[in-house]
């Protein structure tokens, strides 16, 4: 969707999934499978809390390390 802007950043061997939302309404989005196991790294209210969203509300933003078991 439009208004969700995801990426990866890598340095030092290790990959971060950065997804934001930047509508202003909830939008369904999930990362590709191909990039395998994630782990929740932060969101904008908390860090290291819970499962990597499927739905990002309006605004809002995470983080999550790529590759982690």
């Amino acid at each position: 969707p439009e208004p969700v802007l995801a990426f990866i950043r890598a340095a030092d061997g290790e990959q971060v999934l950065c997804a934001f939302n930047l509508g202003d309404e909830a939008e369904g989005w999930s990362p590709p499978a191909s990039l395998g196991a994630l782990s929740l790294l932060a969101t904008e209210n908390a860090v290291g809390v819970g499962a990597v969203p499927t739905v990002l509300a309006p605004s809002s933003r995470y983080w999550a390390a790529i590759g982690a078991s």
